[in-house]
């Protein structure tokens, strides 16, 4: 169906949209946000996981434009200066506003740094949600431009509501921030040392709670957000952290129960963070020690598990495919 005019056009829009200047996010900052606020500080967190060369293992998804590997996941090595970044915030926000994070010890007790830590994740995927919102409605727009009898448009409805969550989400973690009222649960648990980070928000579907489903229970769209759990996890100080975050009225069962599991025995913890990594988040990095020791034949199984559950947002998801084995 493509023609040469079609893709000409679509690849110009592409690149405008990732090239356009963003607002910073912080309320009420006028600034254009960089394009390199890192999601995970370099210093003390993702320095842990470099090799000699400073460079580690991320994952990337192939773009929506690329016809021949659409939805494909490659797993690049990228220097600690380019890896981990969104345009998030401005030169002065990302600098000042998480200082306490970035300059000093990490004291976890302590509530605003979980705060800190969910908010910059809620603010990255609520980013990029953004930014697939333009792409997709680029798509759409050239596609009836170019090919007005086709109508299996794309639809646009999920990622607005999408944004619409995260924007509910990111306010009520700002009333935490700016006028400390206590709107969200935040958790964190000390782990043996992994060379590995994420940075991710789920949603999990659980039959038993209404507000995961995307239907109320006459069949319309729902008008509440959907519950949404906001989960770090990196090394530091020879430990690794996981730190997790929902909102007090829209509990996370799933995450509670993850949460539980790991303190009952640390020895599921290992498998319960690959499964992360594996089925539940597409933002994160590995240490070259570690997956450079990964056979051809493990990162083709790894692929494969996080193709085949890309869209699984079950309650539990059964298998044995393990990173660390």
């Amino acid at each position: 169906m493509e023609n040469i005019h079609y893709v000409r056009e679509l690849e110009e829009g592409r690149q405008k949209i990732y090239c356009s200047k963003r607002m910073c996010l912080i309320p009420d900052c006028t600034k254009y946000a960089i394009k390199n606020s890192h999601v995970l500080q370099r210093k003390r967190i993702l320095e842990k996981i470099v090799d000699a060369t400073n460079k580690f293992y991320v994952l990337e998804k192939t773009s929506l434009f690329n016809k021949e590997h659409r939805g494909l996941l490659i797993i690049k090595k990228m220097g600690i200066k380019e890896a981990c970044i969104f345009p998030g915030f401005c030169q002065s926000c990302d600098r000042d506003f998480f200082s306490e994070i970035e300059n000093n010890k990490l004291i976890f007790q302590s509530r605003r740094l979980k705060s800190l830590f969910a908010y910059r994740t809620l603010c990255l995927e609520l980013r990029r949600k953004e930014i697939y919102l333009e792409l997709v409605q680029l798509i759409k727009a050239t596609r009836k431009k170019h090919f007005p009898l086709v109508t299996n448009y794309f639809d646009l409805g999920p990622a607005e509501l999408a944004i619409s969550d995260l924007k509910f989400f990111k306010a009520e973690l700002e009333s935490e921030l700016f006028e400390d009222k206590k709107r969200f649960n935040h958790f964190y648990l000390k782990l043996p040392e992994r060379q590995l980070c994420f940075s991710t928000v789920v949603s999990i579907f659980d039959q038993n709670n209404p507000l995961t489903f995307e239907y109320d229970k006459y069949g319309y769209t729902r008008t509440k957000p959907i519950v949404i759990s906001v989960l770090n996890y990196f090394p530091y100080e020879n430990n690794s952290y996981l730190l997790a975050s929902f909102h007090t009225k829209y509990p996370c069962k799933w995450t509670t129960n993850l949460l539980s599991k790991i303190k009952a025995n640390e020895t599921y913890a290992d498998k319960e963070i690959s499964d992360i990594v594996t089925y539940r988040s597409d933002f994160w990095a590995i240490s070259p020690d570690i997956f450079e020791s990964w056979s051809e034949e493990k990162i083709k199984e790894f692929k494969e598990e996080t193709d085949l559950n890309a869209d699984n947002y079950s309650f539990e998801i059964k298998s044995k495919f393990s990173i660390w084995e």
